[in-house]
């Protein structure tokens, strides 16, 4: 995120177990878990804009990425498979101002 948008110059952050055993193709029964599956994070870009990020673990068969940034003169939306990008490409969609007061997405 910060390689596209810059650094931040204040931030807040949260991050919790939502789901402390899970079930895994590699283990007999379920497994104990400690690393976060939730995180948000909520603060202010050196440049100035408000950025908010949020990333989730849900319940299984749930497992994607949609991420959009919005500026001025448009939007961008990133959408995953899942979380780890650089294995998996997402898909990169582009609206532009205009575009929002006709519902389609160029």
């Amino acid at each position: 995120m910060c390689f596209l948008l810059g650094e931040f110059a204040f931030l807040n952050a949260n991050a919790k177990v939502n789901f402390p055993m899970v079930t895994t193709p590699f283990h007999a029964g379920p497994v104990s878990v400690t690393a976060f599956d939730s995180l948000s994070v909520h603060g202010e870009l050196e440049s100035g804009t408000a950025a908010t990020f949020q990333i989730f673990s849900t319940t299984s068969g749930m497992n994607s990425l949609t991420w959009v940034i919005t500026g001025e003169r448009g939007s961008l939306k990133f959408e995953a498979g899942g979380v780890a990008i650089q294995m998996d490409p997402p898909n990169l969609f582009r609206c532009k101002p205009e575009a929002l007061k006709s519902g389609a997405e160029g």
